[in-house]
């Protein structure tokens, strides 16, 4: 839970940061802690159910957008984007396979 509440924050964060300013221009070290809270978004949203994991989807969108300006000026963004996208997908999948294994039985 302390994982997710600090994932939140840090995507609040970013948010407001970009609001006010551009997220262009902002610290290499942002992309590491934007990529961390993705990373904890994309599994919360594949392992809730509910409002849990729809709040989880939209900081998990909001951090992709900011991965995305990010990467206008941090190669290292785009590269953390394709990761989380890649895990995202591989979720998915296992996700999918896991509910016709279990239709099955």
């Amino acid at each position: 839970m302390r994982c997710t509440q600090a994932a939140t924050q840090c995507t609040r964060l970013v948010t407001l940061y970009r609001r006010q300013y551009s997220l262009r221009r902002i610290h290499v070290t942002a992309v590491h802690m934007v990529m961390t809270a993705c990373l904890i978004h994309a599994h919360d949203r594949f392992t809730y159910t509910g409002q849990k994991g729809a709040d989880a989807q939209e900081q998990l969108l909001n951090g992709f957008q900011a991965l995305a300006e990010m990467g206008q000026a941090f190669e290292s963004s785009m590269r953390s984007l394709e990761i989380i996208m890649s895990l995202k997908r591989e979720w998915q999948s296992r996700g999918s396979a896991d509910m016709a294994d279990s239709s099955r039985n």
